[in-house]
């Protein structure tokens, strides 16, 4: 008998699909954003373990779901953290570009809605403060926030000094 070389290897066998083989750092942030979305469509814990054994090909232990969990979790406290004027700026930009097509492709009542939201994020739908004055310069009543009651015994009382 002859001895086998020993350059030459033997030939591999087929990996056992049960076990993990270390994930590259981008399968890794794939498996993290796809956790990330699950918790943003409102996904709960078990759901998200449930779902990487069920519906993944990751093979990876509960342990290893569970680390990318924390991983998506520690987004949320990023996301958090922005530039006021920056993310006005971009809000303002998207409803513009939203009124100029819903205008452009003739959708009115859209783009009133859009201008609507616009406005309200301007704080152009603010109350104007105006100073009314009735005839002898003391202020006027505002009729519009009164009951029909109220309004009707504020005209008494102004007829009954005017009837004195």
């Amino acid at each position: 008998m002859t001895k086998a070389d020993p350059k030459v290897t033997k030939e591999r066998q087929p990996t056992d699909p049960k076990v993990e083989k270390h994930a590259t750092a981008v399968q890794v942030q794939q498996r993290v954003d796809t956790i990330f979305s699950l918790l943003i469509g409102g996904s709960r814990h078990a759901e998200i373990l449930r779902y990487a054994a069920e519906k993944t090909d990751w093979n990876v232990a509960p342990r290893t779901v569970e680390a990318y969990i924390t991983k998506a979790n520690q987004q949320f406290p990023r996301i958090s953290k922005f530039r006021h004027d920056m993310e006005l700026g971009k809000a303002i930009a998207r409803l513009n570009s939203m009124y100029r097509r819903t205008t452009a492709a003739g959708d009115i009542r859209t783009a009133l809605q859009v201008q609507k939201v616009l406005n309200e994020l301007l704080g152009l739908n603010a109350p104007i403060k105006m100073a009314h004055e009735g005839q002898s310069g003391s202020p006027a009543i505002l009729l519009a926030h009164m009951t029909d009651e109220e309004v009707e015994e504020r005209v008494r009382q102004i007829f009954a000094k005017r009837n004195k």
